[in-house]
């Protein structure tokens, strides 16, 4: 599957549009797949590219300001998308490894740590942790940019208060 910045920035500059929501939400679902082991992607994608592809896509987006930041109701909406599809891919991976643990379970004897079942009861351990991680990396990305933007905010002289970020 391929994904461009050209073809999802237009889109995430308009989240409010339920055809741009359905195709985002889709295009983050797969790209944030692409990073587990458990559905073996052909092209697996690094854990950190994915926060590096939401943040260009978000920087990269029209703006007649000169920080490309999003409006608040548009990073409202995008990040409830995103939690949406973080959710979704852990209840996922929740569900592969409820499956595996209780196929090993079911098993009489002792199961073959080189077995199918066993492998997909660690890929899915692994990239539980790993989905932690990519969270972690995404709140640091957020904080950091929130940080920035403030940062603006005072050195413009502008009266920024809670509700301005």
């Amino acid at each position: 599957m391929f994904f461009s910045r050209k073809l999802l920035t237009p889109l995430a500059s308009n989240p409010l549009d339920p055809k741009a929501v359905d195709i985002l939400a889709t295009s983050y679902h797969a790209l944030l797949s692409a990073v587990f082991l458990t559905w073996s992607p052909e092209h697996p994608l690094p854990s950190d590219a994915f926060g590096d592809f939401i943040q260009s896509t978000l920087q990269e987006r029209p703006s007649s300001s000169h920080n490309a930041e999003p409006p608040l109701s548009d990073a409202q909406v995008l990040g409830e998308l995103l939690i949406d599809v973080i959710w979704t891919v852990d209840a996922q991976l929740e569900e592969v490894l409820n499956d595996a643990k209780s196929a090993t379970q079911d098993q009489e004897a002792a199961p073959d740590p080189e077995s199918a079942l066993v492998k997909e009861k660690e890929n899915a351990e692994k990239d539980k942790q790993m989905l932690v991680e990519i969270v972690k990396d995404l709140l640091v990305r957020l904080y950091t940019s929130v940080y920035r933007l403030s940062q603006i905010c005072v050195s413009e002289t502008w009266v920024c208060g809670p509700r301005s970020l």
